[in-house]
């Protein structure tokens, strides 16, 4: 694996805006197998300082090519991803519109992009939030929440990202839907918009339920009104006059007979857990979007590994979207605070290895979760 490792972080961190997606096998259903398992095989190439890149990391298992595979930007050394736009969206979460137009060709819901502001910086992964392929720019949402997020949000039209790679992950498989139901806990809302928008431009009969903290934390409610068919606002301390839960809305809904084919939920993992549990006993569908902390994106270092079934899976490469009736919540919880005194750390500006911790600190590692 270490000898894996090296090209695919070359490519990661050097001037590279990747295109193209992952393999349609690679997908969150374990009986399409395991990526993290068999043999491991990269193929990289580069000539003029950067000019030209090509990564394409698969897995195989039995003969069967599982992971993920796009080919860069063919692009200049010292080009770089202009800023376009920059709004704050509350006091703690900016929407940002980033010219990349290859990837803004190739980009589907569900999936997201891995970016670096400076040659110093960490990677971080976070999904696409909207995209215009004709104006050639990607929209990301995100919350100041860790030191990369914090320094992204400080950041304004006309400044630059070094990198910005993708799609990556797997788009959401939204085909077939005809009354789905489009769920949001607080950020989750911004990742889910684009499934909800996409199913709903495609005829599908769309309820989207969102929940936050209070009413001045609530995202794109206009935007969600012009592509939904029924939209729920809960709060949880009631103050748009609507106290509750997702979970409780999503009930009430089935109660009254909605008569959903799909759910999709997007959020805090403990809102996905109960929102699976709410859906289970109807036998309907529902995919969870998991945002465990990445580091390459690209299923090469197991760090975003999901529990679905009895085996594990990677969200980078068989995901982000998996069978929310067979994720283990329980594990990505205890996985999801394994690092939590590094992201600390590395909010104040102190040194991650010097950390006292019973992990071992990873060089490279993404203190940000994908869409956070």
């Amino acid at each position: 694996m270490n000898r894996l490792r090296a090209p695919v972080r070359r490519l990661l961190t050097g001037p590279v805006g990747g295109v193209g997606r992952p393999s349609a096998a690679a997908r969150g259903n374990p009986s399409r197998g395991n990526s993290s398992a068999g043999r491991m095989e990269t193929r990289s190439k580069q000539r003029c300082g950067g000019a030209f890149a090509i990564l394409a990391a698969t897995s195989t298992r039995n003969g069967t090519v599982l992971g993920a595979a796009f080919v860069s930007e063919t692009r200049r050394a010292d080009d770089v991803y202009p800023i376009e736009q920059v709004e704050a969206l509350n006091p703690e979460v900016t929407r940002m519109v980033v010219r990349a137009p290859e990837i803004a060709k190739k980009i589907k819901p569900g999936q997201f992009i891995m970016l670096r502001i400076d040659e110093q910086g960490e990677r971080i992964p976070l999904t696409m939030n909207d995209c215009d392929p004709e104006a050639g720019t990607i929209t990301i949402i995100f919350q100041a929440v860790g030191a990369t997020t914090i320094r992204l949000a400080q950041m304004k039209a006309g400044d630059a990202l070094q990198d910005f790679a993708g799609p990556l992950g797997n788009p959401t498989e939204l085909e077939g839907a005809k009354r789905a139901c489009v769920i949001g806990g607080g950020l989750g809302t911004a990742i889910a918009f684009p499934q909800a928008k996409w199913l709903y431009d495609h005829g599908c009969e769309v309820d989207v339920i969102t929940g936050f903290r209070n009413k001045d934390l609530v995202l794109l409610e206009d935007e969600i009104d012009r592509h939904s068919t029924r939209q729920i606002i809960m709060t949880d301390d009631g103050s748009n006059g609507n106290k509750g839960l997702v979970t409780q809305a999503l009930q009430q809904r089935i109660d009254e007979g909605a008569d959903y084919d799909l759910v999709l939920a997007v959020g805090p993992v403990i809102m996905m857990k109960f929102v699976a549990a709410t859906t289970k006993p109807y036998g309907i569908k529902t995919y969870v979007s998991m945002n465990p902390l990445m580091i390459d994106g690209t299923g090469m270092c197991g760090g975003c590994r999901v529990k679905v079934g009895d085996e594990y899976l990677h969200a980078c490469v068989d995901g982000p979207d998996f069978d929310g009736h067979l994720v283990d919540f329980d594990d990505a919880m205890r996985r999801g605070v394994m690092y939590r005194s590094f992201e600390s750390a590395a909010r104040e500006g102190r040194d991650c290895t010097s950390v006292p911790n019973g992990d071992s600190p990873h060089l490279g590692h993404s203190t940000e979760r994908k869409g956070a």
